[in-house]
Parts: C-alpha cells; structure tokens; sequence
C-alpha cells in the first residue's frame, strides 16, 4: 500500500526551476556585481489538497434463518481455522419509516431468503421458507473468524474413519450455532452420531437423513463431554451432560434453493468424491472423473458458501486439505445439489 506524505504522490512532484548560475561573475549594465535570484522553495508552491482516497462500497448480506430416500455413503479415507476471505455480509435493514405517536407501526420487510420450501420438515416442525428474491453474488459464512468453528478431521492420528456424514451434519450444527451466539463456544459431538445413530453403520457408512432427525428428536452435546474416538461404538448415555442442543427442523432442497438457503444458514450435502479430489490444494477445482450420477455419491460435506461460479465446501479432513480445510468447487459438477438440506434452529 502507498503511502501519501503531505499532499504529493508519485507523479504529481512540482516542477522546481532553478536559474543556473553563470560560470563567470559578469557585472550587470548598471555596474553591480552578477546577482543571483532566491531558488524556488517547494513550500512556496500552493498545492491543491488532496482529497482521502474513497473506500469502496461492501456488498453485504445476511445471517440467520422434500424428503428423499436416505442415501447411503461411504467415504474414502483421507487425512485442522481461521477465515478464506473476507467475504461480504448481508445485514437486513428492519426499521421502516417512522410512524406518528397513534399509528401502528407497519410489517417488518420479508427476509432476503426466497421461494418455495413451506411443506413441513420432518420433525413435525415447518422448514426454512424461500421466497422469490434472487440470493446475493456471493455469501461465505467463514468470513469472521471469531464466529466460525475450526475444521476437524475425521481421522485420528493412524485411525481411519469413514464417517464423513457425521462430521458433515455436526459441521453444519457448529457452524450454525456459532453464528447465532456471535461466537465460537461449542464444538458439538460427532462422536455421539457415530455411536447413537443406530441406522448408520459408524465408522463404515451412513446417510443423511437419520443424523438429521438425530439432531431434531435427541440433539448433540458438546465434544469435551463425548470426545472424538475414530471408532464406533455402543451409545454412551452417561456421556450426554447437561441439554444436548437439538435443531428445530430439516428439509431437502432443490438444486436452485441452495444458493437462497445459503444466506441464512451452511447446507449439508452430499457428493462424489474421487480421487483427485484427494490431492486438491487451494484453485478451483473442476475434476475430470467427477460424476454427477447419484449413484455415485460416495462423500458429504457442508457447503458454507459460494461465488459466482463456485461453492465453498467444509471438508472433514483436518486444516491441511486444500485451502484451509475447504474445498473450492466449480457448480454444476460432483453432484452437489442432489441431496442437499438446510437445517433450521
């Protein structure tokens, strides 16, 4: 960054004319010794102030606020936050004109979230509801530090667990979570999905659905009261101290909701996840063996936001992996989009 002194910048220097003394000393016609006039002091110049550069306008935008078949994944092993970048922040205005001592104030304005989720959730709870304003150009919910939880991975040292459905689902919950209270101060339990969620196979493979109504019917406690293990199994209720936090409800959403859904709150989703996406590092990938064949779906992850012409996705493979734990990935590709879910506190 530059750095302007006193009103001048490179290129804009006075020009300072100096009268060049005469080699010898001539005498002047009245006879006078040669005189020499006073150079031009850069202080005598009156310089126009600069004005302070503009700072440039910030996008901003917002935070806070149909069931298919469960998919079945199973995860290939891999091998932990602060921010990507400091993305914009929508921040809704909910004051409206002001109103006499007698008048009621009117309705506050709709939520910048839009269209079409209203069926009720499972959990006997109503969804988030999308209505018909576009979403922004971009959202990144990892855009304050003090408000986004660390990475974790799902592998514990030499121990390889497959249990990407249950760091995805409890990925989701932090991050949620600590946009709510403005603040990270919980780590929820992916361990207790592992060992409680009895439809899921632990360590070996799961869907999405159960954990998911897991969080709705029992909820989660924090990770120091159940601790990660890397390994399945029996339920250990003794572990569950104090109210385990639960989700209001859950719904599925269409490919076209996520972008609309992002602006309230991360999504978790499900994808294909080949190999090269394994040695990924920081660019935007677009893998060549990507599918978006459901049947392929083999990953999940959460989606914490987007750009134009990708998804940031949270990944469950420690800080190591790619751009601090986040994978940055072309839309349209790995079947991001098929079973997605928004979660609703």
């Amino acid at each position: 960054m530059s750095l302007y002194v006193s009103g001048f910048r490179p290129g804009l220097r006075p020009r300072v004319t100096r009268r060049r003394r005469s080699p010898t000393n001539t005498p002047s016609e009245n006879g006078g010794g040669g005189t020499r006039k006073p150079l031009v002091k850069p202080s005598d110049i009156n310089l126009p102030k600069l004005l302070p550069p503009r700072r440039p306008a910030e996008d901003t935008f917002a935070a806070p606020e149909k069931t298919k078949t469960p998919l079945r994944l199973a995860d290939s092993p891999r091998t932990e936050l602060e921010t990507l970048s400091k993305g914009p922040r929508l921040t809704p205005k909910r004051s409206g004109a002001l109103k006499g001592a007698n008048e009621k104030p009117g309705p506050s304005p709709p939520s910048p979230i839009t269209k079409g989720l209203d069926s009720p959730a499972r959990g006997g709870a109503k969804g988030p509801v999308l209505r018909d304003s576009p979403p922004p150009i971009r959202v990144d919910w990892t855009a304050r530090l003090r408000m986004y939880p660390f990475v974790e991975s799902q592998n514990l040292g030499n121990k390889v667990c497959g249990a990407c459905w249950a760091f995805a689902v409890g990925g989701a919950l932090d991050v949620a979570v600590a946009h709510q209270r403005g603040k990270v101060e919980a780590i929820f339990s992916k361990q207790q999905l592992i060992d409680c969620v009895t439809e899921n196979k632990g360590c070996a493979y799961g869907n999405l659905n159960s954990p998911l109504d897991y969080l709705v019917e029992k909820g989660l406690t924090l990770s120091k009261n159940y601790p990660y293990r890397a390994d399945a199994k029996e339920c250990n209720t003794t572990a569950i101290i104090g109210t385990p936090t639960r989700i209001a409800s859950w719904e599925h959403l269409d490919p076209e909701d996520i972008e609309k859904a992002l602006v309230t709150g991360p999504v978790v989703t499900a994808m294909h996840f080949p190999p090269e996406l394994q040695h990924y590092k920081r660019e935007v990938a677009d893998p060549v063996d990507c599918s978006n064949d459901e049947n392929m779906l083999n990953h999940a992850a959460v989606i914490v936001g987007y750009e134009p012409d990708h998804w940031i996705i949270r990944n469950s493979h420690g800080l190591q992996y790619g751009w601090k734990g986040h994978l940055l990935l072309k839309k349209n590709t790995c079947g991001v989009g098929i079973y997605s879910f928004a979660i609703k506190l």
